[in-house]
């Protein structure tokens, strides 16, 4: 049987912090790829270049949450801290872990609707 992932289950840690409210979280691993063609040959040539990664999480905007800390509470722009984003692996969870920057807090609040925010 082949393995499957489900998001009904995922989970998002930042710093010493159980993010509260999480409804969806994204991870985009890429790596650089570097031209070194050299005169004199007909197709160009590549190698590895450096690694990164980036990623965002939608949650939902509470004031506080039970055991875990709220939007505000657990992301400022500009902190530096560990990122642990967990899914289910046939039920036994499964995570990636990284060190990240907060570089956005987007915030939206519609008519009939729950506060949110997005978090990069």
């Amino acid at each position: 049987m082949s393995t499957c992932y489900t998001g009904t289950t995922g989970a998002m840690e930042f710093g010493s912090n159980s993010v509260a409210e999480i409804t969806a979280w994204t991870v985009t691993h890429t790596q650089e790829v570097l031209d070194k063609t050299v005169m004199g040959t007909s197709y160009r040539t590549f190698c590895n270049g450096l690694k990164v990664w980036e990623g965002s999480a939608e949650v939902i905007w509470t004031a506080s949450g039970d055991s875990a800390a709220s939007i505000d509470e657990a992301f400022t722009i500009g902190q530096e801290a560990s990122a642990v984003f967990y899914w289910e692996n046939d039920g036994t969870p499964a995570k990636m872990t990284g060190n990240c920057i907060v570089t956005a807090i987007e915030y939206t609040s519609t008519v009939g609707e729950l506060a949110t925010a997005s978090v990069s």
